[in-house]
């Protein structure tokens, strides 16, 4: 069983979220990964101490039944908050957000490495249809999302 990763302050973390095209290769869709860390359906999720800090979250501050948050609503909301250097609340510190959007970060890169052979094998295959070179990125964090 994968464990979610120790805490990194300065990832070196992509996200890039588009159509859909590597859904059938089991890699879920931006609207499906709120859910997904929401459910208890995933052992590692429910038994993760920063999955359930970030359910806390968004129990706190997004009302939902069946109409979840989409990831840029959760880390525009958080981003928000520490751009200004504004606490949501005395639970929801400034400081307690900017660790909440690391964990985010973790969590979400479990979610979507869960089928990590996948996700290699489709940027591998499309790197050689388009003739782009996919190589090391270094010293940032990207997070795009469609």
């Amino acid at each position: 069983m994968k464990k979610i990763p120790i805490q990194n302050d300065k990832p070196n973390t992509v996200f890039i979220f588009g159509a859909g095209a590597s859904y059938p290769d089991g890699i879920p869709l931006q609207k499906d990964i709120i859910p997904a860390i929401l459910k208890d359906d995933d052992p590692q999720l429910k038994r993760s101490q920063i999955s359930n800090k970030i359910r806390i979250f968004l129990k706190d501050n997004f009302p939902y039944k069946d109409n979840y948050p989409s990831l840029e609503e959760v880390f525009g909301f958080i981003e928000y908050f520490i751009f200004n250097d504004m606490s949501l609340s005395k639970k929801w510190t400034n400081n307690n957000l900017f660790q909440l959007k690391g964990d985010l970060t973790k969590v979400l890169h479990y979610v979507i490495s869960k089928k990590q052979d996948s996700i290699v094998k489709t940027l591998f295959n499309f790197g050689k249809k388009s003739g782009m070179l996919i190589g090391r990125l270094e010293s940032f964090q990207l997070i795009m999302i469609h």
